[in-house]
């Protein structure tokens, strides 16, 4: 007979070892008939971007925006519609919006933000499409990119993304096969790919995008760039943990726990 005490432990066990598992999920689904992949012109880079465009008939608006990165989701409620013009407001209080045209399966218009007098614009085209968000490069580093990185931006106390930086200075990032995803402070959230020397990260997580460049000079340390819409900056980072764990190994924790639940029940009382 299983004891109930017994039983319990296990289960707490099992759950122990999930809340510890370094895998990190994928939230965009490629074969969407919503999905949309934009891209912004961050100075001098093209930064690809993954959105949701769907029609919602309780919405007071009729249609909604999400954007995706890797295991976040950003969801807009304020988007109009009318004739061939969209609009998407990016925050609530006026700051941050996108200003469009869609014509012929395709969205063209700017990133437009309020902050700086006048506003200042970044052009972006968005397609629907099912392509990646990044193209696999044919031999990427052999360096392992997942863990826990801390980065340090060389930024002076004018940097008009001071607020930015504090949030982007941790960053868990998981490594599959072909993708990259990461997950930082308030819900931030990464997708992208190894490099031949290092790896890409892209994100709309906090309503602007942001990208990063980064190069290995060894195993656990890089050097790079964070491409925003106000500016470019130096970075290093460096990898605080190794830990290693696959969406395998969470499965088997999952199928070893639905496993004892089954005996639990069907055992007689």
């Amino acid at each position: 007979m299983i004891q109930r005490p017994l039983f319990f432990s296990v289960l707490l066990l099992v759950l122990l070892l999930i809340s510890c598992s370094n895998y990190i999920g994928n939230e965009d689904q490629y074969t969407s008939p919503k999905r949309w992949k934009a891209t912004f012109q961050l100075q001098d880079r093209k930064v690809p971007i993954i959105f949701e465009l769907d029609t919602v008939p309780l919405n007071i608006h009729g249609y909604r925006v999400i954007f995706i990165d890797g295991p976040s989701k950003n969801q807009k409620e304020i988007v109009k519609i009318m004739g061939d013009s969209l609009r998407v407001a990016l925050d609530y209080f006026g700051k941050f919006q996108l200003k469009a045209i869609m014509q012929d399966h395709k969205i063209q218009g700017v990133f437009q933000s309020q902050k700086s007098m006048p506003p200042l614009e970044i052009p972006f085209t968005a397609y629907a499409t099912n392509e990646p968000r990044f193209t696999p490069v044919a031999k990427p580093t052999y360096n392992n990119a997942t863990g826990d990185w801390e980065f340090t931006f060389q930024a002076d106390a004018a940097s008009p993304n001071l607020d930015l930086y504090q949030k982007l200075h941790r960053l868990k990032l998981y490594q599959t096969d072909s993708t990259l995803v990461g997950r930082g402070y308030y819900n931030q959230g990464f997708e992208g790919i190894r490099t031949e020397n290092g790896f890409v990260l892209s994100s709309f997580s906090q309503d602007q995008p942001v990208f990063f460049e980064a190069t290995f000079f060894n195993g656990h340390e890089v050097s790079g760039t964070l491409y925003t819409y106000q500016e470019k900056i130096s970075f290093q980072g460096r990898k605080k943990s190794n830990l290693e764990s696959t969406k395998e190994e969470s499965s088997t924790i999952m199928t070893t726990l639905w496993r004892l639940f089954k005996v639990y029940s069907d055992y007689p009382k």
